[in-house]
């Protein structure tokens, strides 16, 4: 992968990492504001998976970062 390609990738990834961040907190303050329990329960149910993809967003995008770093030098 071009090194060009490698720096967009790494950016998308943090861009995305930043999104997935933000929809926790969104979903965590939707849960306690809702008055619909069975809405809350879907709330907190979405945050799990949301979690993760947050972990591995980061994850992929620290390894890509690092693998571009060491191909320089």
């Amino acid at each position: 992968m071009s090194e060009k390609l490698e720096q967009q990738l790494v950016k998308e990834l943090r861009n995305a990492h930043a999104i997935e961040k933000q929809a926790i907190q969104l979903l965590a303050k939707g849960a306690q504001m809702v008055d619909d329990e069975e809405i809350g329960r879907i709330f907190r149910a979405h945050r799990l998976p949301t979690e993760e993809h947050e972990r591995q967003v980061l994850l992929r995008s620290r390894h890509t970062g690092r693998a571009s770093r060491n191909s320089r030098t």
